[in-house]
């Protein structure tokens, strides 16, 4: 009796992953909606003109959790990818912590698009004079998601990993 109700509940699980109808849970800020919402999955989006790519995607942490409890300062950075007159790709990021009022910017090299994949390298140099270079990666995605009244939207973005040890993260296309 135990294991058909185990093998019922395996069973269900399966037919609701196969259909599409299990979604994360996550909660991500969006600057677009300007609050959070919920992550029901991310997509391949894959076009082979590297122009298509081009443009500025945002993530913002806005100083608070999804329950709107304070955690930590406010920031947003801004990864920017363009062509260049040699038909070269630049990718930089900004970043910007509030109540500082400065912005920072990082310079990445060895740039390379491969389908929706991006690859790219940061050099650093931190207080204390070490020096390393820091390889990250990630892809060029739809989000879809759930905003708080309910409403199944899609957002294009970049999911990023930037550092070495920080989980990867979804920046906003803005358009």
């Amino acid at each position: 009796m135990k294991s058909e109700k185990i093998m019922l509940k395996l069973i269900t699980t399966v037919f609701f992953l196969s259909a599409g109808l299990l979604y994360s849970q996550e909660k991500i800020f969006l600057p677009t909606e300007d609050v959070f919402v919920t992550v029901i999955g991310y997509e391949d989006d894959i076009n082979p003109d590297i122009l298509y790519y081009c443009g500025k995607y945002t993530y913002i942490w806005p100083g608070m959790d999804a329950n709107g409890q304070p955690e930590g300062d406010a920031f947003r950075f801004d990864y920017v990818l363009t062509l260049n007159s040699s038909n070269e790709i630049d990718f930089y990021k900004s970043s910007m912590t509030e109540g500082f009022g400065e912005e920072t910017k990082e310079t990445y090299s060895d740039i390379s698009i491969n389908e929706n994949k991006i690859r790219a390298s940061y050099e650093f140099k931190d207080t204390t004079g070490t020096t390393g270079k820091i390889i990250c990666s990630g892809k060029f995605v739809y989000l879809k998601y759930k905003t708080k009244n309910g409403e199944i939207k899609s957002s294009k973005g970049l999911y990023f990993k930037g550092w070495e040890d920080y989980e990867a993260v979804f920046y906003e296309k803005q358009k």
